[in-house]
């Protein structure tokens, strides 16, 4: 029960942190020249969650999720952040093993947070790191929780020349560790690539990939393989020239893919490939 305590009040802080950092780019954006600042929420719904290794395993399938995202970017660097409500009506099985044991713990709802802040060498040093494709080079961190289960990840990352100004592409290499599995190397893309202007279509996403994975001798010592984790959603901004004109601004629908696989999933035949629909409000 302490436990279960302790975690609400993290993901309050993560949440309090987030808004807090929404609410200092909105009132420093507009005098600070190259700055970027964006702020969502979006509502989506899967079936077939069978993700009993991160928890997204409810009853019967059906999950739902609010997301509350955040990115601010300067020249020094910036901070990503999200904290995802999931839900389930039906409740949760218990999290980390293939079971039909209803996780009294967690109720009809879980909560998962990223928080990911990274220094851009460019910026601090004044020099250039760009070479061939690579726009810049920056030192990155990251902290990942759950009902449970914490990770702290630290490394480097690359950011990529897109095909638009203002298209995002970035790929880091981190070292992990973690109360659940044992230390290891995770590679992470991110993206967010405008596909057709014209109509408001873009790709956003992110995968994650730890070449090899065991857990922990105090959680079965499981030998995962290679994990790669992903969620990749296809956007069309539906209020562009007709409810919002500012180019934050925005509401899209559309469908995200969530995707997990690993050697422990497959082995129950729980690999996660889960469509999931749904809309989006940016500001």
């Amino acid at each position: 029960m302490y436990s279960k305590i302790l975690s609400k009040k993290i993901f309050f802080l993560l949440f309090s942190f987030l808004i807090s950092i929404h609410l200092y780019a909105q009132d420093t954006e507009m005098n600070t020249p190259g700055k970027l600042s964006t702020t969502f929420i979006e509502y989506q719904y899967g079936w077939n969650n069978t993700d009993f290794m991160n928890g997204q395993n409810p009853k019967n399938g059906g999950m739902g999720m609010f997301t509350f995202d955040h990115t601010t970017i300067t020249k020094w660097g910036g901070v990503y952040g999200f904290v995802n409500f999931l839900f389930a009506p039906d409740g949760f099985y218990e999290a980390g093993y293939e079971n039909e044991t209803l996780d009294k713990t967690s109720g009809q709802y879980r909560l998962y947070s990223e928080v990911y802040p990274w220094i851009s060498l460019g910026g601090v040093t004044g020099k250039d790191f760009s070479f061939g494709p690579i726009a810049d080079v920056s030192l990155d961190f990251q902290i990942n929780m759950t009902n449970g289960s914490a990770a702290g990840l630290a490394g480097m990352g690359f950011t990529f020349k897109g095909p638009l100004k203002k298209d995002f592409i970035k790929l880091s290499t981190y070292w992990r560790t973690d109360n659940v599995k044992e230390n290891s190397m995770q590679i992470t893309g991110a993206f967010n690539i405008h596909v057709w202007e014209r109509i408001g279509f873009r790709i956003h996403g992110f995968f994650d990939l730890i070449p090899q994975v065991q857990n922990r001798a105090e959680f079965g010592g499981a030998d995962l393989g290679t994990d790669f984790l992903s969620q990749v959603r296809f956007l069309f901004d539906v209020g562009r020239d007709n409810i919002f004109k500012s180019h934050t601004s925005k509401l899209e629908v559309g469908c995200g893919i969530g995707m997990h696989f690993n050697k422990e999933l497959a082995k129950y035949k729980a690999g996660h490939f889960v469509p999931q629909p749904c809309v989006r409000l940016s500001f």
